[in-house]
């Protein structure tokens, strides 16, 4: 099984590039992509994840949750994005 955790948020004006910069060079222990919306809503990026399952998505989120690095990266971040965006898991068939 191939689980993918797509992730969507709203960059606060002016914040796309860091936002997307952020992301990029987040490291990761699951493949990543980060996409910039070129035409669409204004200031979405989104990020996608892979898992080989939903077991490994979890733990791997709750690891970074409760480092020391996810506070501080969250306090910028909750600086620079808006509220609203989705988490959404996709079973890859």
């Amino acid at each position: 099984m191939k689980v993918v955790n797509r992730r969507s948020y709203i960059a606060k004006p002016g914040h796309v590039q860091e936002v997307v910069d952020m992301l990029i060079q987040e490291e990761s222990e699951a493949p990543k992509r980060v996409y910039q919306c070129h035409y669409g809503p204004s200031g979405a990026v989104a990020m996608e994840l892979e898992f080989g399952s939903i077991d490994e998505m979890e733990q791997a989120w709750n690891r970074w949750f409760a480092s020391e690095h996810a506070q501080d990266f969250l306090a910028r971040w909750y600086a620079i994005t808006e509220r609203g965006g989705a988490n959404e898991v996709w079973i890859l068939q």
